[in-house]
């Protein structure tokens, strides 16, 4: 008896989540179908929308939702101060037009959702609800509230492609680019190290991190003294390149430890340092040689310059329709709405 009440019980909790999954996919397809479809305002409701974009009057209720999440995703750290709120009031209005610009000009353009790429993405976001039991009685509500969603990302796609399909950077642009940038196709310096690791768990006593460096301050004494830096690294160092006698070959700026990087930014060639206390044990350098930066020929880089110009000039191209549409564009913002969003309950339309 007891089990087949926690069946039941299992089971209502069950239905009641996935209810909620079905509720909260009809809120977000109700939003976002505000930006893809005008609404048409009646007399005495000049406080029902938020902004009017090109004659497309924007519901209030969109600009609420949309805030309240942005606020638990953004703020979730705590507390918000005022100034934090305005700032990120205007960047949700911002956002909300913006999309609303490219929806516009998408349907100038007389883009529409493409079928095919619709129904895989369908497939792919309701996959974690066929699993359902009750999947087949919610399959048409909750495949119509993902459509909605899925159609308008297809339809933004389709006009960022568009826009993003501009022509090759000509040879001399290139070249401009290449000389303009020379820090993104500079070589860094390099250094040539050798290191003897004397490998220390770290959760170690301080007995054994102190026996260990004064066998790394002996060892430091020996290679002073003219000892074989390859051969007392194939004996002791625990790292890889003692096979190599303790050569890690060229090493740049991030690939060492701060502690390990700091020595190395004193030493000259050919000195041997002191005993460095690193996370995985005490260690003794070497450095060997220096590689100063270098600016790589033209010729080396000209296909990674042509494709950093090129995905460049793709975005600015994008950010420039945005621009140039609100530029051209009809949009009043209703500050009273706008000012009225706060962290807590909204008010309602």
């Amino acid at each position: 008896m007891i089990a087949m009440d926690r069946k039941i019980k299992k089971s209502v909790v069950e239905d009641k989540l996935r209810n909620k999954a079905v509720v909260n996919i009809f809120g977000m397809a109700f939003m976002l179908s505000f930006l893809l479809f005008p609404l048409c305002a009646t007399a005495g409701d000049e406080d029902s929308y938020f902004a009017i974009v090109n004659k497309e009057k924007i519901p209030a209720q969109l600009f609420f939702e949309e805030f309240q999440k942005g606020v638990r995703e953004t703020f979730y750290h705590g507390k918000v101060t005022e100034k934090e709120l305005d700032k990120f009031r205007q960047k949700v209005v911002k956002n909300i037009v913006n999309e609303k610009l490219l929806l516009q000009r998408a349907k100038e353009q007389g883009l529409k959702p493409r079928p095919e790429n619709v129904a895989k993405k369908i497939e792919k976001e309701t996959e974690q609800y066929r699993k359902q039991k009750n999947w087949e009685n919610s399959k048409e509500a909750i495949v119509a509230s993902v459509k909605t969603k899925i159609e308008i990302e297809d339809i933004l796609e389709q006009l960022e492609e568009k826009t993003r399909n501009i022509p090759q950077p000509k040879l001399d642009e290139v070249k401009k680019y290449y000389k303009k940038n020379a820090d993104k196709f500079t070589a860094p310096e390099k250094w040539n190290v050798s290191i003897i690791m004397l490998k220390v768990d770290p959760s170690s006593p301080s007995m054994v991190w102190q026996d260990t460096t004064e066998l790394a301050d002996d060892l430091v004494k020996k290679l002073r003294n003219g000892e074989n830096f390859e051969e007392l690294a194939r004996i002791h160092s625990g790292d890889e390149s003692a096979i190599d006698g303790g050569n890690m070959g060229y090493v740049h700026t991030g690939m060492l430890s701060k502690p390990a990087q700091a020595v190395l930014n004193t030493m000259e060639l050919g000195q041997i340092s002191e005993p460095v206390m690193l996370l995985q044990g005490v260690a003794i350098f070497r450095l060997n040689g220096v590689q100063g930066s270098r600016l790589n020929e033209f010729n080396v880089v000209k296909e990674r310059a042509q494709n950093l110009l090129f995905r460049e000039l793709q975005d600015e191209a994008w950010k420039n329709l945005v621009i140039s549409l609100r530029k051209k564009s009809s949009i009043d913002i209703n500050e009273a709405v706008v000012n009225s969003a706060t962290a807590g309950p909204q008010p309602q339309s």
